[in-house]
């Protein structure tokens, strides 16, 4: 059995909780047990990273969506038409909580629909696949729906998702992992395909010591999305690109008025 791939989620784990200390002594672990592994290559060349990471200019400003809800949102892309099209665990029956009432149902490995205990509200978060229904109530006449049913597939896991985009110059991949030097859980980077360099961190506040994942970036409407669990649950950030401003102080002396200097700030 593998061991050594426990200490590096557990230093994840760490991380995630901000224990930067705690979770070097688990990396030193993992790096000592497995010499070759990437990850454990680029921990012995740069240990103590973090500062450096969290002095980075920002890119952004991210402001949380009104979209969102207390189920899973994410994957949030904006086309250019105005639409944006996300992913979330709701569903939603569509009807008023005030005028009916409801009971979920999901099917049994016989497909045989049964009823979930509790789920008796409008809506009903999925974390699992499966096939779901819904009957319901009118509280005024006491009359009841035909089941209204939905299918929930199992998607890939997070660790995998990436979307391209042209979100700071042409020919650049975004991309969010775990696998790297980053705040903890998942990170989102950025490469230059031009130039095959190196994943960069994009920095704070687009990541954070959660899961941040599923960037994307409409280069017409200038704006980005960015998903995270930062707030304890999966929800869409909005991502706007921070103006840099060079300013360029020219300084004379007072008496003879001569040019001393010239400031770039």
């Amino acid at each position: 059995m593998v061991i050594f791939h426990a200490y590096y989620r557990y230093a994840q784990m760490l991380k995630a909780q901000g224990k930067y200390d705690e979770a070097n002594k688990q990396m030193q672990k993992f790096a000592s047990m497995a010499p070759n592994d990437q990850r454990a290559i680029a921990f012995k060349q740069n240990p103590n990273y973090l500062p450096k990471l969290n002095e980075k200019a920002k890119s952004f400003d991210i402001k949380n969506m009104d979209i969102n809800s207390d189920k899973s949102d994410f994957g949030a892309v904006l086309t250019n038409d105005n639409t944006l099209y996300f992913a979330s665990a709701r569903i939603n029956s569509g009807l008023d909580a005030t005028t009916h009432t409801f009971q979920w149902y999901e099917n049994d490995a016989a497909g045989v629909p049964q009823p979930i205990t509790g789920a008796t509200g409008a809506t009903y978060e999925v974390n699992h696949p499966g096939t779901f229904s819904v009957i319901a109530t009118s509280i005024a006449t006491g009359c009841s729906s035909l089941p209204a049913s939905v299918v929930i597939t199992q998607s890939e896991p997070a660790e995998v998702t990436a979307y391209v985009s042209n979100a700071f110059t042409d020919n650049q991949s975004i991309t969010a992992s775990d696998a790297r030097q980053g705040f903890g859980g998942m990170d989102v980077y950025v490469i230059d395909l031009n130039k095959g360099t190196e994943a960069t961190n994009v920095g704070k506040p687009v990541n954070s010591e959660k899961d941040d994942f599923a960037f994307s970036f409409n280069t017409t409407k200038n704006i980005g999305f960015v998903s995270s669990n930062r707030g304890g649950v999966d929800n869409i950030y909005m991502a706007i690109p921070v103006c840099g401003v060079e300013v360029v102080s020219l300084v004379r002396d007072a008496k003879t008025g001569a040019k001393l200097s010239v400031l770039l700030i």
